[in-house]
């Protein structure tokens, strides 16, 4: 989005007045929305989202700006307000920024970009899911089909030297089909989701897809209500993955272990769990929804062990909580 002698000057200039370090953070994000209706195509959009944020750090102080407007005079005004924060120091001869470029693995390749790809051609993807869903079973009697199409590019200069840049391609088709029978109405949802690009429609089908929101829908119609009471129950991955983020992913995140809100602080290298238990955050596995080559600090995403065999063994570090705890970067640092 901008080169590395802008981004030295930029950085240079939020510490011509003092503080340990300053980074930016830039972000732009283009994509489109679709969504069928009945068969009607009812909503359609595209649109940018670009901006940046300059933060400047001193002691234990933060500072931070942002704005929309990425152009040199907007970066250099935005560093200007940061520097002139710093008001009991005197300017000082601007810093040289060196910066490395790290080598980062591709970890999910995109052979079609969903920009390249004809709206008729989108607009087919979300025809084929109605109809499939419609032909599911007569009781279905409406469906709506949702596609959206998201490129995020991504840059982190730091004073440090840091230099890490992204471009991240999302895609996801939501399919919601709707039974009835009689007075009793029932929903069934289906979604894909990925970090691919339009060639996620020959491993996902559309048909697929809407398939199965039928069957849940129309499944709803004759199913039993669950008994009441505790049982023993099987968890498929997509559903244990998320009972371990919901019951214990938040605890392991480093800025809740600092502040000693987690029953795991203090606690590495004892048994938290069942020996049956093995946790890991994985963000180098190929196309899935949370992987990408970096994370949103520049550092290099990991496969990070969190409990081994029920011992803990670590926890989810961005670089300020790896740097308070004497620990190495995760590649967990996120932002919105």
């Amino acid at each position: 989005m901008i080169d590395q002698s802008l981004a030295g000057e930029v950085l240079a200039a939020t510490l011509s007045r003092g503080g340990d370090s300053a980074e930016l953070y830039m972000e732009r994000t283009t994509g489109t929305s679709l969504r069928l209706d009945g068969g009607h195509l009812e909503e359609a959009a595209c649109g940018v989202d670009q901006g940046a944020g300059l933060s400047l750090v001193d002691g234990d102080r933060i500072l931070y700006a942002n704005g929309n407007k990425v152009d040199r005079d907007s970066l250099l005004k935005m560093a200007d307000r940061l520097a002139r924060a710093q008001a009991s120091a005197p300017a000082q001869e601007n810093r040289a920024i060196a910066f490395k470029v790290r080598p980062l693995a591709l970890v999910s390749p995109v052979q079609v970009p969903p920009s390249s790809v004809p709206m008729e051609r989108k607009v087919e993807v979300l025809q084929r899911a109605d109809a499939a869903a419609r032909e599911y079973e007569e009781r279905i009697t409406q469906v709506t089909a949702y596609y959206r199409d998201i490129e995020q590019q991504v840059l982190v200069a730091d004073s440090d030297g840091t230099w890490g840049s992204e471009t991240r391609q999302y895609i996801t088709l939501f399919v919601t089909a709707i039974a009835k029978q009689g007075d009793d109405i029932r929903t069934g949802s289906e979604s894909r989701s990925e970090t691919r690009g339009f060639e996620f429609f020959n491993v996902h089908l559309p048909e697929e897809v809407a398939r199965e929101a039928a069957r849940l829908a129309v499944q709803q119609l004759v199913a039993r209500p669950a008994p009441a009471g505790s049982f023993m129950v099987v968890l498929s991955s997509k559903a244990g993955g998320t009972m371990v983020h919901e019951a214990c992913g938040h605890g392991l995140e480093a800025d809740f272990i600092q502040k000693s809100l987690s029953v795991y602080a203090g606690r590495v290298g004892k048994q938290v769990a069942s020996t049956l238990i093995t946790v890991v955050d994985d963000g180098t596995l190929p196309n899935l929804r949370g992987s990408s080559s970096m994370d949103d600090e520049g550092n290099p995403t990991t496969r990070a062990v969190l409990i081994d065999k029920g011992v803990l063994r670590g926890f989810l570090h961005n670089r300020k909580t790896a740097r308070a705890m004497g620990a190495a970067p995760t590649g967990h640092g996120r932002r919105e």
